[in-house]
């Protein structure tokens, strides 16, 4: 099996403390410095963005912890102690949404994603949400969060892993395959065109379209990161030419930005709906217009 391999989420504790085993050997230190020297260069361009909010949209529905209850494979019904995060889609007015959830008893450190679907007109004041979990965590130091669609295709889906133990301390951006078999897992990786690598800690990451990938590198070191692009091959980005994008990166009083979903708009102009993380911890979410290469 080669480093950054696909694995299936029935893989055994064995196979899977191998994985990240492995991921922990592949991670570039000399690439993450490149890029927070990017980062840092880029910061000069940031834009200064308005803090009072605009009603361009009005909420139309609510999930709460309390309404949702979540059904495992073997069929157990849990409840959902807290519920945020979440990413949908939407085709012919049904409703894809993707939760991450904790259950009771559990803590926001420990999630894993849920799916769940809806008709758009029953999308109305607070739903009841009857809920299938779809992405697990597989080992007790891991934590699955964060889900992000590709708009061109229906059978992936990106998501966070995030390892917390004393030989991988690492968030890393995964995607999920949906097969006839089952789903597949795999990290998303980096090509410096000889070997791929991964980095110690990415998240907000998924395609831009079919050809460019949108990113996020955190830096922890300084505590901040900022909104990146690069060309892919499926799930590997050409890190050579991941660049990143000065007006949305973090400005005064902003700690990060990252990507939440991406809207073709156009053939090749794409809406990208990103947030900022503030001093305060305030997230607030702004609109950016993209053409094809980011």
């Amino acid at each position: 099996m080669g480093v950054l391999d696909e694995f299936t989420v029935r893989s055994s504790v064995e196979e899977f403390s191998s994985l990240c085993v492995r991921l922990s050997s592949v991670m570039s230190r000399v690439w993450e410095e490149r890029f927070r020297e990017e980062f840092l260069r880029s910061r000069s361009g940031a834009l200064e963005r308005a803090k009072r909010p605009i009603d361009v949209f009005s909420s139309r529905a609510f999930i709460l912890p309390d309404r949702i209850r979540v059904e495992f494979p073997a069929g157990t019904s849990v409840i959902v102690s807290t519920v945020s995060n979440p990413a949908l889609r939407v085709k012919n007015r049904k409703v894809t949404i993707y939760l991450r959830v904790s259950t009771l008893g559990s803590w926001f450190g420990r999630t894993f994603i849920s799916i769940v679907e809806f008709d758009f007109d029953e999308l109305k004041g607070v739903v009841d949400v009857e809920a299938r979990m779809l992405i697990p965590a597989l080992m007790p130091f891991e934590c699955v969060e964060d889900p992000r669609v590709d708009v061109d295709s229906e059978d992936v889906l990106y998501h966070v892993r995030g390892f917390y133990t004393k030989w991988l301390n690492a968030t890393l951006t995964f995607v999920a395959k949906f097969t006839h078999d089952g789903i597949l897992l795999r990290p998303v990786a980096f090509s410096d065109g000889s070997e791929e690598f991964i980095l110690r800690d990415f998240r907000d990451t998924f395609p831009l379209n079919s050809r460019m990938m949108t990113l996020r590198p955190y830096f922890r070191d300084l505590e901040t990161g900022g909104i990146f692009v690069g060309p892919r091959e499926g799930e590997v980005v050409d890190a050579g030419e991941v660049k990143p994008i000065p007006e949305l990166m973090p400005g005064k009083g902003e700690l990060k930005t990252g990507g939440n979903c991406v809207i073709p708009i156009s053939k090749r102009e794409y809406l990208l709906i990103y947030h900022t993380v503030d001093e305060f911890e305030v997230y607030r979410c702004y609109a950016a217009i993209l053409n094809s290469e980011g």
